[in-house]
């Protein structure tokens, strides 16, 4: 189960460094621009280690998709090393595909991947 494997790993690096940052990948994704993937995980990890926030990795959608949740954005809330971080809204479950069209043509929707710091 991920989310237990996820709390176990936390607490061991709470353990070993209370003010460390944990970062959760899925293995399943294809990253096309590595440098700006390091620049979002770099910017994020800044980000997260200055408060205790919790940090999810949004991708703008490429066409409406059902099969994946939703994260709403809202206002900009910081910028490092070029990446935009935002604050979240709401989160939403996989939409039908009307609701996949609105999000999409709203342009403040991203696909939840999954990731985060």
């Amino acid at each position: 189960d991920t989310a237990a494997a996820v709390g176990l790993a936390a607490e061991h690096i709470a353990h070993r460094d209370p003010q460390g940052v944990m970062v959760v990948l899925p293995a399943d994704h294809y990253v096309a621009d590595v440098e700006e993937f390091r620049r979002v995980l770099k910017a994020g990890m800044e980000v997260a280690r200055e408060g205790e926030w919790v940090l999810t990795i949004g991708i703008r959608p490429s066409r409406p998709e059902t099969g994946y949740g939703y994260i709403q954005q809202g206002e900009q809330w910081e910028e490092r090393y070029g990446t935009a971080v935002f604050k979240a809204v709401a989160f939403h479950e996989k939409p039908d595909l009307n609701r996949a069209l609105k999000y999409l043509e709203s342009g403040n929707y991203l696909w939840n991947s999954g990731m985060f710091i």
